[in-house]
């Protein structure tokens, strides 16, 4: 039994194996992308454009003038989408590895077979509406998984400054972060908004400037004012508000601000409840183990009263969870899902998912090892979203505009998982990421035939 644990050991740590596992991770991502071609709409209309432009250089200028400032997105898709179908199928499944890759390095310092499978396993997580828009369509990729990688590739460098290790030779990934802040906006805004912590992290802590944060934070910044200052950005939101939005410009702050808020609620319970079940349910299980440890109702590290908070916070979740269960079960969920409107049906509905988000954000802050990191992602998860309240495409957008929030939602699920280690986070995750990854491909196989 020893014999098997350590040759097990060995082989969840040797290069050969994780170097496999990585090969393998990319030829299946790359399979279930065989069958995704150009959708009519953004990819067809695209490549008719670039065909008849000068070169595909002039087509982003173009892009920048009159339609969007996303130069990056524009530059990818200008490469990729005059050449044939496969090499974009190749990049994007590359990207998807540079996802999962980034999301492992900034959660951990260690690369293990194990951590390459729960990184693949916790991208699975996301709707598949979600992935269908940002990872599975090729003008959606250019906008949200490719930024989205490589802008947590580059955070990688944060990562490292925060936890006080070496940066040698840290240039190099300064122009990622510059491309990634010319995605998608919510990239940027992250992008500056985490080198700006970093930076004043390290200056409460030591009281010097980090340069390489610095640089990170301009370079972000610099991506951001020329995407959002650029002509057709402006024009877009123009046509966009015509289209999807008509009282977007006569509207107050204070009421995009509502608006926002409710899309927000009704998105997130419609689409990440999965995510925050499988942290929910993973913490439940880790808190049971620390609690039949002490024999007590204190947990490991806590005290009496913050264990009493979390504990109560965690039978609460547990059983708003079980309630929803029981409601999708007999087809009655509808009755929480009114917020729109008035009467008693909104009061309800406001008032079961402000307790279970509430509930939920305290067991995930106060069980963390670094509550403040913790909280930070957190505020960070609504912040990306919450930009959308200032969009005329809100509303058209849709799932995808949650990309970036359901990344850090997944960071979080792995750092818990980390903190709170035990075998049973394998099935927790990987079995409904097993069972969405099943259901998604089948959908996307069945459609092709």
């Amino acid at each position: 039994m020893l014999h098997d644990v350590e040759r097990l050991r060995k082989v969840n740590e040797s290069k050969y194996w994780i170097a496999a596992t990585w090969v393998c991770s990319i030829v299946v991502t790359f399979i279930t992308l065989l069958p995704i071609g150009r959708e009519k709409g953004d990819d067809t209309n695209f490549a008719i454009w670039i065909s008849q432009s000068s070169s595909p250089a002039h087509w982003v200028w173009e892009r920048y003038l009159n339609w969007s400032g996303r130069v990056f997105s524009e530059s990818a898709a200008a490469v990729f989408i005059p050449l044939d179908q496969m090499w974009w199928r190749i990049a994007d499944a590359l990207m998807v590895a540079l996802l999962v890759y980034s999301i492992i390095r900034l959660v951990s310092d260690t690369m293990t077979v194990s951590a390459v499978l729960m990184g693949y396993a916790g991208i699975w997580l996301l709707p598949p509406q979600m992935m269908k828009n940002a990872v599975y369509w090729v003008a959606g990729s250019f906008a949200y998984l490719w930024p989205s990688a490589l802008a947590l590739f580059s955070a990688i460098l944060l990562m490292d400054i925060y936890k006080g290790k070496p940066t040698r030779y840290w240039g190099w990934r300064i122009p990622l972060v510059f491309l990634a802040s010319l995605g998608v906006e919510q990239t940027g805004l992250c992008l500056c908004a985490f080198g700006a912590v970093t930076v004043l992290v390290v200056w409460l802590r030591q009281k010097t400037v980090s340069v390489p944060a610095l640089v990170f934070t301009v370079v972000a910044a610099i991506g951001v004012v020329i995407e959002l200052v650029s002509p057709g950005s402006h024009l877009r939101t123009i046509s966009e508000a015509n289209y999807w939005y008509k009282e977007f410009p006569t509207l107050s702050v204070s009421r995009k601000v509502v608006r926002g808020v409710i899309w927000q609620t009704y998105s997130t319970t419609k689409y990440l409840l999965p995510i925050i079940a499988v942290m929910a349910i993973g913490l439940l299980v880790a808190m049971a183990r620390d609690l039949k440890r002490s024999e007590s109702i204190e947990l490991e590290g806590m005290s009496a009263r913050t264990s009493a908070v979390v504990v109560n916070c965690m039978c609460v979740l547990t059983a708003m969870l079980v309630m929803i269960m029981c409601l999708d079960a007999t087809g009655t969920r509808k009755m929480l899902m009114h917020f729109y409107g008035g009467g008693p049906r909104i009061i309800i509905a406001y008032l079961f998912w402000g307790v279970l988000f509430t509930a939920w954000a305290l067991i995930v802050v106060l069980y963390s090892h670094s509550p403040k990191f913790t909280a930070l992602m957190l505020l960070a998860c609504i912040a990306a979203t919450a930009v959308m309240y200032f969009s005329p495409t809100i509303y058209a957008s849709g799932v995808r505009s949650m990309f970036a929030s359901s990344l850090m939602l997944i960071m979080l699920i792995h750092i818990a998982r980390l903190e709170h280690p035990h075998r049973f986070w394998y099935w927790i995750i990987g079995l409904p990421a097993a069972l969405n990854f099943v259901h998604f491909v089948l959908g996307l196989w069945g459609a092709s035939l």
